[in-house]
């Protein structure tokens, strides 16, 4: 495959759903960057709970209604070669993505009132605590599994396959958008001094740390669209383009 079809959405028809994503992705990062005043500090605690809970919710929505399309799709490109370093990479997401989530669960239980994140005295929460270990690890699984040949995919679950998978892009994009926003915010209010210092070299290692950030934080929570063009140049530039309004904060503020 040439550059140019590296790069160009028409040739790969089937993963124009990655690159819509991406756009919206880059349009939810622009709303925010211009609203930024507009902060979660402002929620209650209970508020945040929930929108975190929400973040749980609607990946594993997407992920259940997206299988039966995305495993079509791969069980179509049989000539796909394995055992190449990006696929170890891969397998390194999904262990992020139940890191992810574990600390994303925990955290939506603490600001609900249901676990004691100071206080780890209380053998109740150790519970709470084991609970979210095993709603990230579900989780996962349902993530793993559904971005996996599974040799057949039945026709029942292709029935309306369009219609499907955009409702489960839309559930994912929830998902991604409310993960990006809000750890994103946490991390960005604790160098809001550093805002709009340029280009310098310690604005440098900020955009570094952040880096880190995007692929911890919104790399995992994207694994369902990664999975279908991790191996396209023209996957990982939109990634980082749809990154760049948050970058824009730290540069110019």
């Amino acid at each position: 495959m040439n550059s140019l079809q590296q790069f160009s959405v028409l040739t790969n028809p089937e993963r124009v759903r990655g690159f819509v994503f991406d756009l919206a992705v880059l349009a939810g990062n622009i709303v925010f960057s211009v609203s930024i005043l507009d902060r979660s500090e402002n929620l209650s605690d209970r508020n945040i709970g929930i929108l975190l809970l929400a973040a749980i919710v609607t990946q594993l929505l997407g992920a259940v209604l997206k299988a039966g399309p995305l495993q079509y799709r791969l069980n179509r490109e049989s000539s796909r070669q394995t055992g190449h370093l990006l696929d170890k990479f891969m397998a390194v997401l999904l262990f992020f993505h139940f890191i992810l989530f574990s600390v994303i669960c925990l955290m939506s239980l603490g600001l609900l009132g249901i676990v004691d994140l100071l206080d780890r005295s209380s053998s109740g929460d150790d519970i709470w605590v084991g609970v979210s270990l095993l709603i990230a690890g579900l989780l996962t699984y349902i993530v793993w599994r559904a971005g996996k040949r599974p040799g057949k995919v039945r026709a029942k679950m292709l029935k309306f396959p369009t219609a499907q998978e955009a409702l489960a892009d839309g559930f994912l994009w929830i998902s991604v958008s409310i993960i990006t926003r809000f750890f994103w915010e946490t991390w960005y209010l604790e160098i809001e001094p550093s805002r709009g210092i340029g280009i310098s070299l310690r604005a440098i290692v900020l955009l570094v740390s952040l880096s880190l950030l995007f692929v911890v934080f919104y790399m995992p929570s994207r694994y369902l669209f990664l999975i279908e063009d991790y191996r396209y140049v023209r996957t990982w530039v939109r990634m980082w383009v749809a990154m760049l309004p948050l970058a824009w904060l730290v540069l110019v503020g």
